[in-house]
């Protein structure tokens, strides 16, 4: 038990992770005092001293370990709250990123929406261009008809070319046959060569003309109208149409600007998620350190007990806290020269023999 005590003690005093602190025993101190301890386990005065120093070495670095458990522990106690703090910007930067993706959703329909405004509008406005030229054809249609009718009309002389239009102009109005064979005769003759049966042709004419003027007088008068209001229509189409287009631009504009945002949202995301990666890693480093601070102590109490052994080899303690074992009070006694020598050596070869046990055990 004495020596399994004695290489404890030793690999612990060996032991630099141990003795980093400062103000810690150097190691040429430690080397000297496990090189001493093969023959400490006694009740000399000498022996209990140099017990003592061991004790005291482990002592101090037991505290030193108490210190670095306690400060590690407060540290990783103190990293809660970070933690906590980072878990909490990454909730909102995840909410923040989930938003942006929502928005770049909406934003891709409303632009989809709004393209298909845009081509309903591009066909609204063709199809009203269209019925507008209809209906201004037709209305210079009338207007034609409606002057030439007046116009011949007014004629007194008409030209021969002017009566086949005199025949159109009869078959629109519906005029009755006979009226329609007998004008020919009558308009190629001059004003004093017609008889009675050209005047009364020529007065039925006039009639008839001046009922389908007035009818496509009407009807000129509707169809400008008409054409009036589809102008303004194809117009309000085209304006229409502009304004969708203009929408449509602003509507692809902002989606640009929340894909954007995603990127912005995902790397402040990713920021998060690092930070609070970084603080758990923080964390989990001090408890780390607390627990090899533990471990440290747990070694140190057992080099302890491992001392208070060999102070007492009959009895077998429980060291429940690091407490230096009492040294006596040294009395000094005159020895012999020769038998002092005889010591030194021994002692000295005793130490080689426990330094090279130690580096063996190392």
């Amino acid at each position: 038990m004495a020596m399994s005590d004695v290489q404890t003690v030793c690999q612990v005093l060996s032991s630099a992770g141990l003795f980093g602190f400062e103000g810690a025993a150097p190691e040429s101190a430690r080397a000297m005092v496990a090189a001493a301890l093969p023959h400490a386990a006694g009740q000399h005065s000498y022996q209990k001293e140099m017990l003592g120093l061991a004790f005291s070495a482990l002592s101090s670095a037991r505290a030193a370990a108490d210190a670095r458990s306690q400060s590690a522990g407060q540290q990783a106690a103190m990293a809660e709250g970070p933690i906590t703090e980072a878990a909490a910007a990454l909730a909102l930067a995840k909410a923040a990123s989930q938003q942006a993706r929502s928005s770049v959703e909406k934003r891709a329909s409303a632009l989809e929406e709004q393209k298909i405004k845009v081509q309903q509008a591009t066909v609204d406005e063709a199809e009203a261009k269209k019925e507008k030229e209809q209906l201004v054809t037709a209305r210079d249609e009338v207007a034609y008809r409606h002057s030439v009718v007046l116009a011949a009309m007014e004629a007194e002389e008409l030209a021969e070319d002017m009566v086949d239009i005199i025949l159109e102009i009869l078959r629109a109005a519906a005029a009755e046959p006979t009226l329609m064979a007998a004008v020919p005769a009558a308009l190629a003759l001059s004003a004093s060569q017609r008889g009675q049966f050209d005047d009364i042709t020529i007065e039925e004419l006039n009639q008839v003309l001046a009922t389908y003027a007035a009818k496509l007088a009407g009807q000129s008068l509707e169809a400008e109208n008409l054409a009036g209001d589809m102008i303004s229509e194809a117009l309000g189409c085209e304006a229409l149409r502009e304004v969708e287009e203009e929408r449509e631009a602003a509507a692809a504009a902002a989606l640009s600007h929340a894909v954007e945002t995603v990127d912005v949202r995902w790397g402040e995301e990713l920021a998060a998620e690092q930070a609070l990666e970084e603080r758990q890693a923080d964390h989990s480093n001090y408890l780390a350190l607390q627990v090899l601070a533990q471990d440290s102590i747990l070694t140190l109490d057992a080099a302890a007990a491992a001392v208070e052994r060999l102070g007492n080899p009959v009895a077998v303690v429980e060291v429940t806290a690091l407490e230096p074992p009492e040294v006596a009070d040294v009395e000094m006694t005159a020895v012999d020269e020769a038998a002092r020598e005889s010591k030194v050596a021994m002692v000295e070869h005793a130490m080689v023999d426990v330094m090279a046990r130690v580096r063996l055990g190392a």
